[in-house]
């Protein structure tokens, strides 16, 4: 379990809900924005590996999730979400002011860590981590739906529906399909508001893609039922060098909790080693 945890604040007030994993002088800090429905306390495992390799890590609840305030499932905006990674970042800051920073997003996290790097390039980050990044569903929605759902958004937003997410599709590791069900601080509905604005989000990533500046890493697994993967593939092919992609095949929508997840979050930390390597290197040619 994480070692502290604590409240930071939205700009309109929000109570918003962070988990800490602390080490003594830390190659870096690593900042998670989880997906839709879930919460920080599901990245435990992934907290515990990092700081095994000396990652200091600090997970938010987004608004309307886990601990957090807000309606549950709602958002008012993107921006408002956006917002809330740059007062997490503003905290990590003031209290690791000479550390290197990571900002990690998984699903409807990636989507908005994806966002905020084309959003705020201010050179804050040493590197983004999108895990399964939500750019478009893998399932289509009827037509006639999609149209209500536009309509509904503008006039009643905080109007929620099951998100009728197919928690099997999550991972082939049944137990943790289990545990999501039972989880009470998993949240099943999504808000006519916050589904419009992911997915003009995840229109803008795909159409401003060539933009993102920030060095990156994204990885998606083949066989995810929940997010296209084909979308995401197409979209980091619109990137830069400075963006890296792993393919991971047979693997579902959660990666770091799939059966192949020691892969993954292996790979993660040789990612995050490379990036710091690369940054002493640079600083050191300056010498």
């Amino acid at each position: 379990m994480p070692e502290q945890d604590q409240y930071i604040y939205g700009r309109d007030g929000v109570k918003l809900y962070t988990y800490s994993w602390e080490v003594s002088s830390p190659k870096a800090i690593f900042c998670i924005v989880p997906g839709f429905g879930e919460h920080g306390g599901r990245y435990d495992h992934v907290a515990n590996h990092l700081t095994d390799h000396g990652y200091s890590t600090i997970c938010l609840d987004c608004r309307g999730h886990g601990k957090s305030g807000g309606l549950r499932g709602h958002a008012g905006s993107l921006g408002i979400l956006i917002d809330d990674i740059e007062e997490l970042l503003k905290y990590v800051r003031s209290e690791h002011n000479e550390s290197m920073i990571f900002l990690f997003g998984h699903s409807m996290g990636g989507n908005l860590v994806l966002n905020y790097t084309l959003r705020k390039p201010i050179g804050e980050l040493s590197g983004f981590v999108a895990s399964s990044p939500w750019l478009k569903l893998a399932f289509q929605p009827p037509a006639w739906k999609l149209k209500l759902g536009n309509f509904i958004s503008g006039i009643i937003p905080k109007l929620r529906q099951p998100s009728n997410l197919d928690v099997s599709a999550l991972s082939k590791d049944r137990a943790v399909c289990r545990a999501y069900t039972e989880d009470p601080l998993v949240n099943s509905k999504i808000s006519a508001g916050l589904f419009h604005s992911i997915s003009l989000g995840a229109e803008h990533v795909r159409q401003n893609a060539s933009k993102i500046l920030t060095d990156g890493l994204i990885y998606h697994g083949t066989a995810d039922r929940i997010i296209d993967y084909e979308t995401t593939r197409e979209t980091v092919e619109s990137t830069g060098e400075n963006v890296s992609w792993i393919s991971y095949d047979g693997v579902f929508h959660e990666p770091h909790n799939d059966l192949e997840k020691e892969t993954v979050l292996n790979n993660l930390v040789d990612w995050l080693d490379s990036m710091i390597k690369r940054k002493a290197t640079s600083d050191n040619s300056w010498n």
